[in-house]
């Protein structure tokens, strides 16, 4: 519960200077991304949720300008991919497995690993993966605390 507490105060503060207030469907959402990542190792779920926070802002149907969607922000490509693995599109476990395949393919580079996954090619936009990497401390740090 600790987690799921953090994270609701991390989005709203990230998304706003208020108190926070989030609706029913976001409160859910959260929940549903607390019960989805508690399988999975402390660095696996600071990823994940700093990826799909920094995607979606943790919302499970998000659309990106029409060109994808979900959580982690990877339908529809990543589908047959994820389908052969037996993992659902829409969840923090495919993002988890994406950026997994993307850090294998760069040696372990955490920073190139998020540079693929988001498709960033110009360096201005270096900021997106920092800020990225910045927010999965935090997190990390959090869920090492608990």
């Amino acid at each position: 519960m600790k987690i799921l507490l953090f994270l609701i105060l991390l989005s709203s503060f990230i998304l706003s200077d208020e108190i926070p207030s989030l609706s029913i469907k976001e409160l859910k959402n959260l929940f549903k991304v607390q019960k989805e990542v508690k399988n999975y190792s402390l660095e696996e779920q600071a990823t994940a949720l700093a990826i799909s926070f920094s995607e979606s802002g943790w919302n499970y149907d998000a659309d990106h300008q029409g060109e994808y969607s979900n959580i982690c922000g990877n339908k529809p490509y990543w589908d047959d991919f994820l389908t052969e693995k037996n993992i659902p599109t829409n969840s923090l476990e495919a993002c988890i497995v994406i950026y997994k395949h993307y850090k294998e393919k760069n040696n372990g580079s955490r920073f190139l690993a998020i540079k693929d996954y988001k498709g960033i090619k110009n360096p201005k936009n270096y900021y997106i993966i920092n800020s990225t990497l910045q927010l999965r401390e935090i997190i990390l740090q959090r869920l090492k605390n608990d």
